[in-house]
């Protein structure tokens, strides 16, 4: 007796188990596929860029909101609020500027960044831009 009932019940919650999967199986669909544009350093927010000039490399920050753009000049670009606005921030050390091509920004804090430039060298800041410290690379080439 003690078997039978085991055995119904072990049937019962198979079928109570597999009716609970199709029961609320209701199919779900994507949303319509739209574009949408973001700002990039313009003429707005008095940052001035020539027509025609493009950004050569993003960096978001761990937030999701600072965001820094470098555009191969003497200026990379810095927003704290997704890109709605922009400011020019000057990438100098020593009094030399440098042509940023590349940034890298640290994932726990929006305010340390490296700048890869034209001529092998990396600037470092870890106070938003506000000072950079020149770093030299020199690029190993082995002799073939």
């Amino acid at each position: 007796m003690k078997s039978k009932i085991s055995k119904l019940f072990a049937v019962g919650l198979t079928v109570a188990l597999l009716a609970s999967l199709f029961a609320f199986g209701v199919p779900a669909s994507a949303r319509t596929l739209a574009w949408s544009s973001e700002v990039i350093p313009g003429i707005a927010d008095n940052v001035t860029v020539a027509q025609g000039t493009s950004v050569t490399d993003l960096a978001i920050g761990g937030d999701g909101s600072t965001i820094w753009a470098a555009r191969g000049a003497k200026y990379v670009f810095k927003s704290v609020n997704k890109g709605a606005s922009w400011t020019q921030v000057d990438v100098s050390a020593s009094g030399v500027s440098y042509n940023a091509n590349l940034v890298a920004i640290a994932p726990d804090d929006n305010n340390y960044l490296a700048v890869a430039t034209t001529n092998n060298t990396v600037l470092i800041t870890v106070n938003g831009g506000t000072t950079w410290v020149l770093w030299v690379c020199w690029l190993y080439r082995h002799p073939q």
